[in-house]
């Protein structure tokens, strides 16, 4: 792992950051005592290629705070400053864009009105589960965070629409191709566990479950409509019970066509 990154900005400023952690999670090595002198504490393992390396990598200055996050050679990161705030996400060109962050361009999060009665159907057809489509990933590893602390675990469910799949990178029409929306759901957990770290919190995020909301399941552009109908949809209960998750969330494609 690097010891410090050289980053050139879109407005041809730079800044040079100096790692802070590092969490690896696949296809690495923990030194043991029958290494031979000189063995860094943490290497990758022989043999296993770089786009089968999992790892979270953070470090800071004076002025910018960096994390990057690799899931099987999938790179996503952010870069957060005192008046700047960049994103680096993957293209479906397979390059790498440095997005810069406005947060006035998110839509509101809050909705003062009371919330309208809805009335839900108790049962939602769904295809059959397959083994495959409930990927489980551990996020945070205490002996390689080189810590005995007993955090509180969290454990996490991402559902995700197949358009915000095809958003993140991956093919059209090409439904195994998740390879960039789990890098994206890996890196939002890791940004939530970065801010617990920052934030002397006790609790860490330690399981992840993401799995595929299939099409039968639409989204209406009512925000609080949406979210209800995904809190009381039973084959998001019977997942979210199968899997033990103690949240549940859903990543969705763009909505802000939605927001005036």
């Amino acid at each position: 792992m690097p010891e410090s990154l050289l980053i050139d900005f879109p407005d041809n400023t730079s800044t040079i950051v100096p790692i802070s952690n590092f969490i690896p999670r696949n296809g690495f090595t923990l030194k043991t005592e029958d290494n031979p002198p000189g063995t860094p504490p943490v290497y990758p393992t022989p043999g296993v290629p770089n786009n089968e390396l999992d790892y979270l990598w953070t470090g800071s200055n004076a002025d910018y705070d960096v994390m990057l996050s690799v899931s099987k050679g999938q790179l996503t990161g952010l870069i957060t400053g005192n008046e700047k705030r960049y994103g680096i996400e993957k293209t479906q060109t397979e390059t790498y864009n440095m997005i810069d962050v406005r947060l006035e361009g998110y839509p509101p999060q809050d909705i003062p009105e009371p919330a309208p009665t809805v009335t839900f159907n108790q049962y939602v057809s769904r295809p059959a589960i397959l083994g495959g489509d409930i990927k489980e990933y551990v996020v945070f590893n205490q002996a390689y965070n080189g810590t005995n602390i007993p955090y509180t675990p969290i454990d996490i469910l991402v559902f995700y629409t197949d358009q915000a799949r095809i958003d993140a990178g991956g093919t059209p029409g090409d439904v195994n191709d998740t390879k960039d929306i789990e890098a994206l759901i890996l890196a939002s957990v890791d940004h939530t566990n970065v801010a617990l770290m920052n934030s002397q919190s006790n609790t860490r995020i330690y399981h992840l479950n993401t799995v595929p909301l299939f099409s039968s399941f639409s989204l209406t552009g009512d925000l609080r409509f949406d979210r209800n109908n995904f809190r009381t949809d039973p084959y998001v209960k019977y997942i979210r019970d199968l899997v033990g998750a103690d949240i549940v969330t859903l990543m969705v494609e763009d909505y802000s066509s939605n927001f005036p």
